[in-house]
């Protein structure tokens, strides 16, 4: 027997697992990952050997409960697509091609690579993406994108190289992440660069398999939003499509590096953007993203030109826009 610590819900418990043999196999020998998490144990750890895996879909078992199951593996060990509808699981340290969580509790993803979209949506709840990068090495159709989610931690996450397929540039939307809706998510100390319309997109969906999409409890802080390559705007928050049983709307965007611009449209709620380097406000901008229409509650930022627009802030040509506060 073995005693290993894991994380559940912020705080670190000892589990006594056994060291596991894994016995099912599927592609090419290698495990079969569903297989192993409908017959473990709360808690047990599978060590995934290294090898090129086909597609693992991971489905709902009924009254699964205690600690996480555990699949920890390496740079080498390559997933292709990864679907999680089962709760309670924390995958460690793979390559996919893409994942998604739907519907699921108590998931874990961490340091995993992804090569292609990722979705967090269905109602699922007590997400964790920690460590890794998402990004596409060709040029893409969609974007990756999380809707119908509650608690979901976007942290330390290296978003990149999300560049539109159309030949002219302008035939979709394409950020690196776009929320349609959520009901606590926080993204931090994580990197955006090379996104062609926008680093983050976030606007309400309005319903969405007839359920409503708010926009409530949304934090975005110490991360680095780098310029985009062909859009406006580093990040827009938008709360139009919000359904008014869902309101108000309510995000906190604080401690950021920002080398472009922010729009701000939360008109049935508000938005506390300060303690941010930022690339800097027009007299005009400021107006708008300070009154009813934009929501905004401005303080404590430093940019590098522009208009001083809220209590506490200044205007330094010198701020570095490359390191997050």
């Amino acid at each position: 027997m073995r005693a290993r610590f894991l994380a559940v819900a912020g705080v670190v418990v000892a589990a006594v697992v056994a060291v596991v043999i894994v016995r099912t196999a599927s592609h090419h020998g290698l495990p079969d990952l569903a297989a192993d998490y409908r017959t473990a144990h709360p808690g047990q750890v599978f060590h995934l050997p290294c090898g090129t895996y086909g597609d693992v879909t991971i489905d709902h078992a009924f009254g699964r409960s205690g600690a996480p199951v555990v699949f920890a593996g390496s740079s080498c060990v390559h997933l292709g697509r990864l679907a999680i509808a089962g709760d309670l699981l924390e995958i460690d340290g793979v390559d996919v091609h893409g994942w998604k969580i739907v519907g699921s509790r108590g998931v874990t993803l961490r340091d995993v690579s992804s090569n292609g979209a990722v979705y967090i949506s269905g109602g699922a709840s007590d997400v964790r993406v920690i460590g890794g990068q998402i990004y596409s090495s060709t040029p893409v159709r969609s974007d990756s994108q999380i809707t119908l989610s509650h608690d979901v931690t976007i942290d330390g996450v290296r978003f990149h190289d999300w560049i539109d397929s159309h030949a002219g540039g302008h035939n979709h939307h394409i950020e690196c992440l776009q929320v349609g809706a959520a009901d606590g998510l926080v993204i931090e100390n994580s990197t955006f660069r090379n996104c062609y319309t926008h680093d983050i997109f976030v606007r309400a969906w309005g319903h969405v398999e007839r359920r409503p999409t708010p926009l409530r409890g949304i934090v975005v802080r110490h991360n680095l939003l780098t310029k985009t390559l062909n859009g406006y705007y580093s990040m827009q928050l938008i709360d139009d499509l919000v359904p008014a049983s869902e309101r108000p709307s309510s995000a906190l965007v604080t401690g950021n590096a920002v080398e472009q611009g922010i729009a701000f449209r939360f008109a049935h709620g508000h938005i506390d953007f300060s303690g941010n380097r930022y690339v800097g406000f027009s007299r005009y901008s400021c107006m708008v993203d300070k009154s009813d229409r934009g929501g905004a509650q401005i303080s404590d930022n430093v940019y590098r030109f522009g208009v001083v627009c809220g209590r506490g802030d200044r205007v330094d040509s010198r701020v570095d826009l490359s390191a997050v506060p």
